[in-house]
């Protein structure tokens, strides 16, 4: 039953900011350690838990992979890679990839109008905003793994005059799509979207597939 899951006496967090709320909170459990895992989750599911039930599970990005850790981007979802020294070999086209155009794009956008403002959530590199941000620090702004807060943000600056470039992935704008028709089309507000990668991808799998 579920009081199996409660042996050993560390797996309770009964004064955590979720059991307050009236979950049952259960961790934090070491995610990599399946035999210890395996079973909560187990005796969770098969039990009779009265109300929502929050297992906290800690994972290291790269699990054993040097490269990944110290990477704030990348080995997320990676192609071939060198196993020595980290290198990933992704096959280059004789095009220019339409991140880098983008990018090229507003940097000079951005040279002629100072009101240009770039926003990006988490993906400063992805979306090629990584390239102004060294040449305009101020006016690049990260807001992490935010959606939903990137596009009102942008609907915010776009009152105050500033010109916002809002630069999301197809299938993480999905997130925001209240905020998008609600606080920017509904007021006719002037942001610019750049959508990257919509469209199936591939290697990241199913759930990157900006399929809408």
């Amino acid at each position: 039953g579920l009081g199996d899951v409660y042996k050993r006496q560390d797996l309770i967090s009964g004064n955590s900011v979720f059991s307050q709320l009236g979950f049952l909170h259960i961790g934090p459990i070491d995610g990599h350690d399946m035999a210890h895992l395996l079973p909560v989750l187990k005796n969770i599911r098969d039990g009779h838990a009265r109300g929502p039930v929050l297992v906290h599970v800690v994972t290291e990005k790269g699990k054993g992979h040097p490269f990944a850790g110290p990477s704030a981007e990348k080995y997320h979802a990676v192609p071939k890679f060198d196993v020595i020294t980290g290198t990933q070999q992704k096959s280059a086209g004789n095009a220019p990839s339409y991140t880098s155009v983008f990018a090229k794009g507003l940097m000079a956008a951005a040279e002629q109008d100072d009101k240009i403002v770039a926003i990006t959530a988490a993906m400063p590199s992805g979306t090629g905003l990584d390239k102004m941000k060294q040449r305009f620090p101020e006016r690049v702004f990260d807001v992490g793994i935010a959606e939903q807060h990137a596009v009102t943000l942008a609907a915010g600056m776009a009152c105050e005059e500033k010109k916002p470039v809002v630069a999301i992935y197809s299938t993480f704008l999905q997130r925001a799509y209240d905020q998008l028709i609600h606080d920017v089309a509904l007021q006719n507000l002037n942001v610019l979207f750049a959508i990257d990668r919509a469209g199936l991808v591939g290697e990241d799998g199913p759930t990157h597939s900006g399929n809408y």
